[in-house]
């Protein structure tokens, strides 16, 4: 009986440790967050969106992360919503949605994406989506031949228009030239007045104040001013007396003089006469005597006479004096002339080189600042910030970087982003690549040794093949930009040909960032002689870098 008693209590005590083994295992497992993935689809065509939901089951008191950002390599996240909580009684379902894309065909794989629950960290399934090409109905809509090129007319470019205003500015500068010194100037009335023989000048003066209105306005001293003046001016001009500045008697006796000397053959007759209406002129301007009208023209006629007297008074000039004359005309023609020639060289000379300064200068320009990749224009650039590729890689440049398709040298990456050209100077890329499969699944650690001997090598190839490339120098090291973003510079130099047996050393600066699962590679090349500069430049652009942010 008391062996009975044993086997039962041994049985009793089994069952008791295997409830307890089971309620334990149970309550532990309760405890264990659950993690769900799952898509809507898994087939879908370029561009389409699929659904991805991740659903996490915890406890109520656990704060659950969820992925952020473009995690989801090698499709595209474009939206997600907000988390959508359920209450289980003591637990919690917290629910995510995504909303993918992807707009190159082929069969994907969404990485393991990684969740935070409380302190811990999780990872999820990956899961497989296929992408097909749209399929096009050739049947529906007709095929027709290629057109032939057409040949339209090139737009008018910047340069065509500083041309433009080069030839209008000449044409103005000749033109101009031409009026100021070459042109026969149109005469006023008193230059061609001017340009009259003295003889002339004085009775074409005497038949104007016959003219005037000076005795209708009984303005006599005004009429006698103006005809001593007359008098004077051509005395002075002929006769070559100081005849202006002298009082009546001064200029009588100077003409005495001169006839004493047989210099002026005047009768004495003509001298009397000339004397009486200087000093009736004297009463008008300083005595206010008004004689009678017939008088004052009168004493005009008298003048008139006395102009006429005395030019044919004048001696005959002599053969010496008609020489010397003819001599100093021809000097003066001369002068005139070489004045001309001079003005002419020296304002041709000036157009010369204001073109050649032009032309230079444009070339210059042009070379450097529009068609040229120079530092020093691109540091004078407004610089623009764009986002490049998915994940988006936000940089600010000196221009925006065009869109290539990737050299084949480079056989891990599709694309690139490039600015400049090797030929002209600076030249800046932007390459995002993939290691392969292989790579990514034998390696957690995407700066793992294999994976920076891989990417070493690429460059090297591609420096090789793309740049005809020889003696390349290469070093690598860990980089960490002032931003903390870790990466590997991979450095160097290279001779490159630049024709038959020339070369020129290219310094070289390549840094590799890894994003999610893929890599991004940002290359510069540069003449080894203009590193220093070049670097400064290199230095701002990468300041600039930001990974994942639109």
């Amino acid at each position: 009986m008391k062996c009975v008693f044993f086997e039962y209590e041994r049985i009793v005590w089994k069952l008791f440790v295997f409830y307890l083994i089971v309620y334990s295992v149970e309550g532990f497992a309760q405890n264990q967050p659950k993690i769900q993935t799952e898509i809507d689809r898994n087939s879908i065509k370029i561009g389409e969106q699929i659904k991805y939901q991740i659903s996490v089951e915890t406890s109520d008191n656990e704060v659950v992360t969820f992925p952020e950002g473009q995690t989801f390599s090698p499709l595209e996240m474009v939206s997600s919503a907000a988390v959508d909580t359920f209450r289980l009684q003591e637990k919690q379902r917290l629910v995510k949605n995504y909303y993918l894309t992807q707009f190159d065909s082929g069969v994907y794989t969404i990485a393991r994406q990684r969740i935070g629950i409380g302190n811990n960290f999780f990872m999820t399934d990956s899961l497989q989506v296929q992408v097909h090409n749209v399929i096009v109905d050739t049947l529906k809509q007709p095929l027709y031949d290629i057109k032939p090129i057409i040949s339209v007319k090139k737009p008018a470019s910047n340069a065509f228009w500083w041309w433009i205003l080069i030839i209008v500015v000449l044409i103005l500068t000749i033109l101009g030239c031409y009026f100021l010194f070459f042109r026969k100037k149109k005469l006023s009335e008193s230059e061609k007045i001017a340009l009259l023989p003295a003889f002339d000048r004085a009775i074409l003066g005497l038949k104007n104040l016959q003219n005037s209105k000076y005795l209708l306005e009984s303005k006599h001293k005004e009429y006698y001013s103006e005809l001593t003046d007359i008098v004077r001016r051509y005395l002075e001009e002929e006769v070559h007396i100081s005849a202006t500045e002298s009082t009546t008697d001064e200029l009588i006796t100077k003409l005495e003089l001169l006839l004493d000397s047989e210099r002026l053959n005047l009768s004495k007759e003509t001298i009397s006469d000339f004397r009486q209406v200087l000093q009736k002129a004297d009463l008008v301007k300083f005595a206010k005597s008004q004689p009678a009208d017939f008088e004052a023209e009168t004493d005009r006629r008298t003048i008139e006479n006395v102009v006429v007297k005395t030019k044919e008074a004048l001696p005959e000039p002599t053969q010496e004096e008609k020489m010397q004359d003819e001599l100093y005309r021809q000097e003066m023609q001369k002068r005139q002339q070489k004045t001309r020639r001079t003005i002419f060289i020296t304002i041709s000379s000036c157009i010369v080189f204001i073109v050649l300064c032009i032309v230079g200068g444009w070339y210059f320009y042009k070379k450097n600042f529009i068609e040229g990749t120079s530092v020093e224009y691109l540091a004078k650039k407004e610089w623009v910030t764009s986002s490049y590729d998915f994940p988006p890689v936000k940089i600010t440049t000196p221009l925006v970087l065009e869109r290539k398709k990737a050299s084949k040298a480079f056989f891990f990456a599709k694309k690139e982003f490039v600015m400049g050209d090797i030929e002209k100077g600076f030249v800046m890329k932007l390459i995002p690549f993939n290691l392969g499969e292989t790579a990514q699944n034998q390696n957690e650690d995407m700066y793992s040794q294999e994976n920076v001997e891989a990417v070493v090598k690429m460059i090297e190839h591609t420096i090789e093949n793309q740049f005809k490339a020889k003696n390349i120098f290469t070093k690598h090291e860990e980089y960490r930009s002032v931003q903390g973003i870790q990466g590997i510079k991979i450095a160097g130099t290279f001779d490159r040909e630049v024709s038959s047996g020339k070369f020129v050393k290219i310094g070289y600066q390549n840094y590799v960032f890894a994003q999610g699962e893929t890599f991004v590679l940002i290359a510069f090349y540069y003449p080894k002689k203009t590193e220093p500069i070049d670097q400064a430049l290199i230095e701002r652009i990468l300041y600039s870098l930001r990974l994942g942010e639109e």
